[in-house]
């Protein structure tokens, strides 16, 4: 039974030891640089048609958005960025604190969903985010609104579930 329970403590060891080097600011960048990559192929790729995966039911299709979520907002673009300053850093601090590994990957791609959506809304003309995946019962969508569904995700799934909040061994109760 020991050995079980230190095996757990090991496995969240090595996660730990595999994300800790990395820093808070890697896998945000990773999601950026795939997002930032994704959307730009589909802007100069489906600017004159869309892509047909399996039929309408999922397409990769050209969207440009100026609001959030569903489209909601419209024209929010100074709103959204004024927003993602201190929410972006929130979640730096949060990932840089997180003492659960699942904490931290969450914090690092909501900060990569953030910062690539942000950057549409900074460099883009009239702030417009590119979306390009579409389901047909579902608004378009993009990478980095992905990596921040997935971040949410597992926060939630974690906070359920109950997970140690640490993973020190004192906390865990194994002394090994």
């Amino acid at each position: 039974m020991q050995a079980a329970g230190g095996a757990q403590v090991l496995r969240r060891r090595n996660l730990s030891a595999l994300l800790a080097p990395t820093g808070p600011l890697v896998l945000p960048a990773v999601i950026l640089l795939l997002d930032q990559s994704s959307k730009a192929w589909a802007r100069s790729t489906l600017s004159s048609r869309s892509v047909e995966l399996v039929g309408d039911f999922f397409q990769l299709r050209l969207v440009y958005n100026t609001g959030a979520a569903f489209g909601i907002l419209q024209g929010g673009r100074w709103v959204f960025l004024g927003l993602a300053i201190p929410v972006g850093a929130a979640l730096f601090v949060w990932s840089s604190r997180a003492a659960h590994p699942i904490q931290r990957v969450s914090a690092g791609l909501l900060l990569g969903g953030l910062v690539g959506n942000s950057w549409d809304r900074l460099v883009a003309p009239a702030g417009k985010v590119t979306d390009f995946i579409a389901f047909s019962f579902w608004p378009a969508f993009n990478l980095a609104d992905s990596a921040m569904v997935v971040g949410v995700s597992l926060f939630v799934i974690h906070r359920l579930l109950g997970w140690p909040r640490e993973t020190s061994p004192e906390i865990s109760g194994d002394a090994s």
